[in-house]
């Protein structure tokens, strides 16, 4: 039987984990099978990190890899509380129903009280006027 160690550095170097990225990297990568492209990977980064125009220009470069990236970015922009994150990846379609309502329960959970209020505000408009990309708000 392999070591844990063992394992673990199969896994990093299968999936090509660079050396000075902490462990919530290491998850948000194992989480996307490993084989997400650099621009879904950078969107996931920009979201975690409240890069607003990062995010916005990610979103403007497209591709199949950043529409599935989407909710996932939601719901690290929201766990982390950057709320103009999260307004911009509503407006690009990133569903915050995904997940049983993750990206608001995260928010809420560590006290992004805004960050929430911003969700719930979106979650009622879509609930009642069916929309492709929801209702547009301003921060």
């Amino acid at each position: 039987m392999q070591s844990k160690r063992r394992i673990l550095n199969r896994l990093i170097t299968r999936i090509g984990l660079r050396k000075k990225e902490t462990n919530l990297d290491l998850v948000t990568r194992i989480r996307h099978g490993g084989m997400m492209s650099e621009n879904a990977y950078q969107l996931l980064m920009a979201a975690k990190a409240g890069d607003d125009h990062r995010v916005k220009v990610l979103l403007d470069i497209g591709g199949p890899d950043i529409v599935a990236a989407k909710n996932n970015a939601l719901d690290l922009a929201a766990y982390h509380g950057h709320t103009r994150a999260v307004i911009i990846l509503l407006e690009a379609g990133a569903d915050p129903h995904n997940c049983n309502d993750e990206a608001l329960r995260d928010s809420m959970k560590n006290g992004h009280t805004e960050t929430a209020r911003v969700l719930k505000e979106w979650m009622d408009k879509t609930r009642q006027r069916p929309s492709k990309h929801g209702p547009k708000l301003r921060p």
